[in-house]
């Protein structure tokens, strides 16, 4: 099971990587609390996996990320643990400057999953 803290630790290790290109992730609370530890998940979401898919995520898709407009919906999938994590992206302005906040909407391990139409998929 991940705790509430596994959770928020990796959110701000994930924000420290992002943070020199102005872009924040935030893991929602319906990802943090209803659907990480969600039984229907079998086997059991591990934390070091959703470390390993967000940070080959940021390595692999990030620029392209950066260059969405506001409201932009995509899903992370990741074929090798069937684990995949809808998005959708923000726009904050903080310290005179537009940050990019991938807001993690859910996540799931689902090898059936279907993006929602027009959502772009970025498999890792």
């Amino acid at each position: 099971m991940i705790t509430k803290q596994q959770i928020e630790d990796l959110e701000a290790d994930l924000n420290d990587i992002l943070q020199e290109e102005r872009a924040k992730m935030r893991l929602t609370v319906h990802f943090a609390v209803d659907r990480v530890n969600d039984p229907r998940n079998s086997p059991a979401i591990a934390l070091a996996e959703l470390r390993t898919i967000f940070t080959t995520f940021i390595d692999r898709h990030l620029k392209e990320i950066l260059l969405e407009n506001e409201g932009f919906k995509f899903t992370i999938r990741c074929g090798q643990s069937n684990i995949c994590i809808p998005c959708i992206i923000e726009h904050q302005y903080d310290i005179g400057a537009k940050w990019v906040v991938q807001q993690v909407m859910t996540v799931m391990r689902n090898p059936n999953f279907k993006a929602y139409h027009g959502d772009k998929v970025f498999d890792i």
